[in-house]
């Protein structure tokens, strides 16, 4: 099929998994070259689908494609070989024998789903790049420093006793102004600390390890929210 230039980075990722199959599937055209991702995105793309060289800004986006093929579980990195060579998963083979106007892969557009823009810049690299605990710590951490600045405490005041010196019925220095009861004002409360309490401690203490890139960018959608909460707060 034709492909419009400039390529968008969703034909790119469905043109690299394609290229890849030929370097892995039994007699295929690649079968006997290296299979090296950045290589395929900079050079065998062009060259198998016969079009002009791909440009900076193709590339940048080829490579980014492969970062999000890898999160999404389409690839995997090859055990056999060093950081940069990629294999498919069961997931991926699924897809690539269809053809390029039928491939479809779902992925999530953490650029859409967030609207904070602050938070999106802490996190936005890590969540790309597979690092996903360093991409919700980053996101609560955020949350922790607005809840205090908001708050007016010192730097020794931190997690859960932070969250209760601010948002506590009867008490605590800030309220949401949708709250118009005791028990909603108690629920804000338990929410605030619970998030701190769950996403954050862990990894302050030890190495929690996150696979779902669906699953994480649900909870980077929950501490974006959280901070719009908290600057509605009076």
């Amino acid at each position: 099929m034709s492909v419009p230039r400039p390529l968008s980075k969703a034909i790119l990722k469905k043109m690299f998994l394609k290229v890849l199959y030929e370097h892995k599937r039994p007699g295929g055209c690649y079968a006997d070259h290296g299979w090296w991702s950045e290589g395929i995105v900079r050079k065998t793309i062009a060259e198998f689908f016969k079009i002009d060289k791909l440009t900076d800004s193709e590339i940048i986006d080829g490579l980014r494609g492969v970062f999000e093929l890898e999160k999404d579980g389409y690839i995997t990195q090859d055990p056999s070989q060093s950081d940069g060579f990629k294999i498919f998963s069961d997931k991926g083979r699924q897809v690539v024998e269809q053809d390029l106007d039928k491939m479809e892969l779902p992925s999530v557009d953490i650029n859409e789903l967030l609207t904070n823009d602050i938070l999106k810049i802490k996190v936005y690299d890590d969540y790309l790049s597979g690092d996903y605990e360093s991409a919700i710590f980053k996101g609560i951490k955020l949350l922790e420093e607005n809840v205090r600045k908001k708050a007016a405490q010192p730097p020794d005041i931190i997690g859960a006793d932070l969250m209760s010196k601010a948002f506590k019925p009867n008490g605590g220095i800030l309220t949401h102004p949708c709250a118009q009861t005791t028990s909603e004002s108690e629920g804000f409360h338990y929410l605030m600390r619970g998030a701190i309490m769950w996403f954050k401690n862990p990894s302050s203490h030890r190495t929690v390890v996150y696979h779902d890139a669906v699953q994480v960018a649900q909870v980077l959608c929950l501490v974006n929210l959280l901070l719009d909460m908290v600057e509605e707060c009076k």
